[in-house]
């Protein structure tokens, strides 16, 4: 494992946006947990494998990035993991992930009419636009495909 090189304590903020799903995950969170103060945050963002968007596409859900993305985490999942290694979770949110949906799309016409040229849907406007508003509903209930979490390290060693 290697060591960021600051000192145990030094951050009342680390802040891993699309990060932590590509890295170690224990050595990760045993470093955020050194290099947190006491009652410090972590603010992240990882996919969420219990998306709606997982659920449609399965295999050809883009946010599953085989083998780039090395865990894949429901809310449960990522409570779970952050407890483990001694960060509560304070505060969980969908994240309206439009791009997401509409690689998926890109990523299943391009299986379904067998060719990996020419439609290009992934950076269509239109269509991001479209998805946004049920992305954002979806999000609302933590259904799409990013999540956020903020998570505290304890106050003190008692906490």
């Amino acid at each position: 494992a290697h060591s960021l090189k600051f000192p145990n304590k030094s951050f009342n903020l680390v802040v891993g946006r699309g990060i932590l799903h590509h890295l170690d995950l224990y050595v990760s969170l045993n470093e955020i947990y050194r290099i947190l103060k006491p009652g410090g945050i972590l603010m992240l963002e990882v996919p969420n494998f219990d998306s709606f968007a997982s659920s449609l596409f399965g295999k050809h859900w883009f946010t599953l990035e085989v083998p780039r993305h090395l865990y894949h985490f429901t809310p449960q999942t990522l409570s779970a993991m952050l407890a483990k290694n001694g960060l509560s979770l304070r505060k969980l949110r969908g994240v309206p992930a439009p791009q997401a949906i509409a690689w998926s799309l890109q990523i299943l016409w391009n299986w379904w009419t067998r060719n990996s040229r020419g439609l290009s849907l992934c950076v269509n406007p239109v269509l991001l636009t479209l998805i946004f508003p049920m992305d954002w509903i979806m999000a609302r209930f933590r259904l799409s495909s990013a999540m956020s979490a903020v998570a505290m390290k304890p106050s003190s060693v008692y906490s």
